[in-house]
């Protein structure tokens, strides 16, 4: 599952990557100015000597010269490259990192969810909710953040993004259902004076709640799977993403 805290040191490490190739770029380009200057003063300073020395030595200095400036557009065009990269692919690393950044930033809150499964059905039927209404708010707000930011993502990560998405509504949708299921039996034992078990939750559920749009069978609803199933997509998410920034 979903460690908690899972910390973004991949994410880091490659930001750190490009900025170092980029500094090892500028100091190449450095290096490579350094030996043509150097080339020049020494090709001064020889020029005076005996015939046959100062002509080995221009011709040892011109092809110092030649192939430092080879080395220099070399390196000079992949800095271009770099600074030319477009701003939507500047973009798309953005919001990558930043889908990433919410499922770190969430991923305790959502194990607070996934460990509340499965449900005990082997005892009585609570009278308080067994998910605080802000848990549920919190997997919703995740869905809500990777989904709007989906559009502005890599296409490569519009798929894994949506179905993490989809994961997390069924899954908020999951719990809802089980605690309408159960305030509503709830009620409606108290109405009529008779005692609430878990089979009369269940057929509550599926009597009122459970139809074409939310199908999944109570014994799905209860096992904890629409939790599990979160937990992996946010995992395939997470992993796509790095890989992303790990390739650009």
């Amino acid at each position: 599952g979903y460690l908690v805290g899972r910390p973004l040191s991949r994410l880091r490490g490659i930001t750190i990557k490009m900025r170092a190739n980029r500094r090892t770029i500028l100091t190449a380009i450095g290096a490579v100015l350094v030996v043509i200057l150097g080339t020049i003063v020494l090709e001064r300073l020889f020029r005076n000597s005996s015939r046959e020395w100062a002509t080995a030595v221009q011709a040892m200095l011109g092809i110092i010269i030649a192939i430092a400036t080879v080395v220099y557009a070399t390196l000079t065009q992949q800095l271009v490259d770099v600074a030319r990269r477009s701003p939507r692919e500047a973009a798309e690393r953005d919001t990558a990192a930043a889908v990433a950044s919410a499922i770190t930033a969430n991923s305790f809150k959502l194990s607070a969810v996934r460990d509340r499964f499965p449900i005990d059905l082997s005892g009585g039927v609570p009278t308080e909710p067994l998910f605080p209404q802000q848990e549920v708010q919190d997997v919703r707000s995740l869905a809500d953040q990777i989904d709007i930011r989906s559009v502005e993502l890599p296409e490569s990560l519009v798929t894994p993004a949506l179905t993490a998405t989809k994961r997390l509504l069924m899954l908020q949708t999951g719990v809802l259902c089980f605690m309408t299921a159960c305030a509503m039996e709830t009620r409606a034992g108290e109405t009529a004076g008779t005692p609430v078990t878990w089979r009369s939750v269940k057929g509550r559920y599926y009597t009122d709640i459970r139809d074409e749009r939310f199908s999944v069978e109570w014994d799905v609803l209860t096992s904890g799977r629409l939790a599990e199933d979160a937990d992996r997509a946010l995992d395939q998410l997470h992993d796509a993403i790095v890989d992303y920034m790990s390739d650009t």
